[in-house]
């Protein structure tokens, strides 16, 4: 098993090298036959993927990794460099129970990587539509049943704001001697956050996106995490926002912040007869428990 402390993810301004992670993929294919159905090993070759997408063939890699189809329908397998993802989909696995919100994943296992970049092999619910589009397409949908009214752009603008406060909350344990003992220290003080602070001043925090000015770090990062609990209400407010903010707070509840939900991490999901927006990508788990620090993968 390999254990995860807290790193958050570099930056990065290019796609992932897709020759490169296809070769490590292909060095490990034996040792996951040995542990992956066949009808789960994701497929590679251009041509047979178009067979297997829900919507056909398209763009299937990113800044971290690339997404093939299976050979079931409906369940793919993103081969990724994303250390915080793999980090949570092995804790979100444990946990056992997927909200609507999210994708419901299937396994995780980490490869064995030249160099020291790692790599891991996660397997997903397959959206429909991604990205701002998705967002766009459910709302048109629900509006035509009479479940939604107006665009979704509130949506959107909400989960940026989550992201803004996400990144400074994560910049905050990056440059911590101790990020575990802020996060423990933090927790003690949520306990008791209104004794601290108030509503007006987590919501002034929630539009700024970083705190500042308040006092000693673990009450500026509990305040953070307070003013990203709020945002997260403000979704709550709307029937195709409700179901990501719902997802987000029932992994808050289990210790893990989802850090870096944007409008390319969602997409569309069959949920309840018809389709619905879910997380597809968290992006940066940020730890709010001890135990977030050390997540097990298992390994290849």
């Amino acid at each position: 098993m390999a254990r995860r402390r807290y790193t958050s993810n570099v930056a990065r301004d290019e796609r992932i090298d897709q020759v490169w992670l296809e070769r490590t993929l292909m060095a490990n294919w034996e040792a996951l036959e040995q542990r992956v159905p066949a009808k789960l090993m994701p497929v590679t070759d251009p041509q047979t993927r178009r067979e297997y997408w829900i919507e056909g063939d398209t763009d299937i890699c990113g800044h971290y990794g690339c997404v093939y189809p299976t050979r079931t329908k409906g369940i793919v397998c993103k081969v990724t460099t994303d250390k915080a993802e793999a980090a949570f989909v092995s804790a979100a696995l444990d946990i056992g129970r997927f909200p609507d919100g999210i994708v419901e994943y299937q396994g995780a296992y980490e490869l064995v990587a030249p160099g020291k970049t790692r790599v891991f092999a996660l397997w997903r619910e397959e959206a429909s539509v991604v990205g701002q589009k998705a967002a766009f397409h459910v709302a048109a949908l629900m509006a035509g049943k009479g479940k939604f009214r107006g665009a979704p752009g509130r949506t959107l603008e909400i989960l940026s704001a989550t992201r803004m406060m996400g990144t400074w909350l994560n910049y905050a344990l990056r440059h911590t001697a101790d990020p575990e003992g802020l996060v423990k220290a933090a927790a003690a003080v949520r306990k008791d956050i209104w004794s601290h602070v108030s509503l007006d001043d987590v919501v002034a925090v929630s539009r700024a996106g970083f705190v500042r000015g308040f006092g000693p770090p673990p009450l500026e990062f509990a305040i953070g995490v307070a003013a990203f609990d709020q945002l997260l209400s403000y979704l709550a407010e709307s029937p195709l926002g409700a179901p990501i903010g719902e997802a987000m707070r029932f992994y808050m509840k289990h210790g893990m912040l989802l850090a870096d939900v944007h409008d390319e991490n969602i997409g569309a999901v069959a949920r309840d007869g018809g389709l619905a927006l879910a997380i597809t990508d968290p992006g940066d788990m940020i730890p709010l428990t001890a135990e977030r620090f050390h997540v097990e993968i298992k390994r290849l």
